[in-house]
């Protein structure tokens, strides 16, 4: 699972439920750039792969989504307040 950021609460909170997991491998990502890290793209090919996007993202067309040529599709979104959203998309 990538998340958007390499630090904080929310990469945090990951690992401490996440990390035990070794069904699990968590990779923080930052700056977000147009395509998707090697990373994510090489572990799509061996399992399923999620992007967590939790702040705004100033490469991406509205400033909420995903990247546009990133090949996601949206799993699950939830409103944290007015303009602002927490994602997870399927690469």
């Amino acid at each position: 699972m990538g998340t958007q950021g390499t630090f904080g609460l929310m990469p945090a909170s990951l690992e401490l439920y996440l990390a035990r997991n070794p069904n699990i491998s968590l990779l923080g990502i930052w700056p977000i750039k147009d395509t998707p890290p090697q990373e994510l793209i090489d572990a799509r090919a061996k399992m399923p792969t999620y992007v967590l996007f939790y702040q705004p993202c100033t490469s991406c067309s509205n400033g909420i989504d995903a990247p546009v040529l990133w090949p996601v599709t949206e799993v699950f979104r939830i409103e944290k307040g007015p303009g602002t959203y927490l994602t997870v998309y399927k690469l």
